[in-house]
Protein backbone atom coordinates (compact mmCIF):
# COMPACT_ATOMS: atom_id res chain seq x y z
CA UNK A 1 0.00 0.00 0.00
CA UNK A 2 1.48 3.63 -0.76
CA UNK A 3 2.81 5.12 2.05
CA UNK A 4 0.67 8.17 1.55
CA UNK A 5 -2.40 6.46 2.26
CA UNK A 6 -4.38 6.49 5.66
CA UNK A 7 -4.80 3.15 7.44
CA UNK A 8 -4.15 1.90 11.21
CA UNK A 9 -1.39 4.11 13.26
CA UNK A 10 -0.89 6.76 10.70
CA UNK A 11 -0.55 9.99 11.71
CA UNK A 12 -2.71 12.52 10.11
CA UNK A 13 -2.42 16.49 9.90
CA UNK A 14 -6.07 17.86 8.45
CA UNK A 15 -6.97 21.81 7.64
CA UNK A 16 -10.37 22.86 7.14
CA UNK A 17 -11.71 25.73 5.07
CA UNK A 18 -12.24 27.68 7.83
CA UNK A 19 -8.63 27.69 9.39
CA UNK A 20 -9.07 24.88 12.03
CA UNK A 21 -5.90 22.41 11.72
CA UNK A 22 -5.63 19.12 13.77
CA UNK A 23 -3.10 15.95 14.44
CA UNK A 24 -4.49 12.72 14.77
CA UNK A 25 -3.25 9.56 14.56
CA UNK A 26 -5.87 6.55 13.91
CA UNK A 27 -5.21 3.54 16.36
CA UNK A 28 -7.77 0.72 17.85
CA UNK A 29 -10.23 1.67 20.41
CA UNK A 30 -7.88 0.32 23.71
CA UNK A 31 -5.02 2.49 22.31
CA UNK A 32 -7.17 6.05 22.57
CA UNK A 33 -5.80 8.61 24.00
CA UNK A 34 -7.28 11.85 23.39
CA UNK A 35 -4.70 14.08 25.57
CA UNK A 36 -2.05 12.70 22.80
CA UNK A 37 -4.41 13.00 19.90
CA UNK A 38 -5.38 9.18 19.35
CA UNK A 39 -8.50 8.86 18.13
CA UNK A 40 -9.86 5.23 17.79
CA UNK A 41 -11.28 4.50 14.36
CA UNK A 42 -14.41 4.11 16.15
CA UNK A 43 -15.16 7.65 15.88
CA UNK A 44 -16.65 9.36 12.81
CA UNK A 45 -13.58 11.48 11.78
CA UNK A 46 -11.39 8.77 11.94
CA UNK A 47 -13.10 6.26 10.10
CA UNK A 48 -14.05 8.52 7.57
CA UNK A 49 -10.19 9.20 6.75
CA UNK A 50 -9.52 5.68 6.18
CA UNK A 51 -8.62 5.22 2.63
CA UNK A 52 -7.67 8.70 1.72
CA UNK A 53 -4.18 10.25 0.78
CA UNK A 54 -1.94 12.84 1.28
CA UNK A 55 -3.71 15.89 -0.96
CA UNK A 56 -7.04 14.53 -1.12
CA UNK A 57 -10.12 17.34 -0.01
CA UNK A 58 -13.46 15.81 1.39
CA UNK A 59 -16.76 17.79 2.49
CA UNK A 60 -17.04 16.75 6.60
CA UNK A 61 -19.86 17.76 8.40
CA UNK A 62 -18.76 19.62 11.64
CA UNK A 63 -21.40 20.85 13.93
CA UNK A 64 -21.33 24.16 12.97
CA UNK A 65 -22.15 22.90 8.93
CA UNK A 66 -20.38 21.25 5.77
CA UNK A 67 -16.90 22.45 5.22
CA UNK A 68 -14.05 21.04 2.99
CA UNK A 69 -10.79 19.82 5.08
CA UNK A 70 -7.47 18.99 2.94
CA UNK A 71 -5.32 16.10 4.47
CA UNK A 72 -2.06 18.03 4.23
CA UNK A 73 0.48 15.17 5.70
CA UNK A 74 0.52 11.48 6.20
CA UNK A 75 3.08 9.99 8.56
CA UNK A 76 3.26 6.11 8.79
CA UNK A 77 4.53 4.50 12.24
CA UNK A 78 7.89 3.80 11.62
CA UNK A 79 7.84 0.05 13.66
CA UNK A 80 4.91 -0.81 11.11
CA UNK A 81 6.58 0.13 7.96
CA UNK A 82 8.39 -2.95 7.52
CA UNK A 83 5.81 -5.51 8.67
CA UNK A 84 5.30 -7.81 5.17
CA UNK A 85 2.38 -10.14 4.62
CA UNK A 86 2.71 -13.31 3.46
CA UNK A 87 -0.64 -14.89 2.39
Amino acid sequence: MPEDVIRFNTKVKVIAENGWEKTLQIVIPSERDLTQDKMSILTPIASALIGYAEGDEIIWDFPIGKKQIKIVEVIQDENLKRIELTL
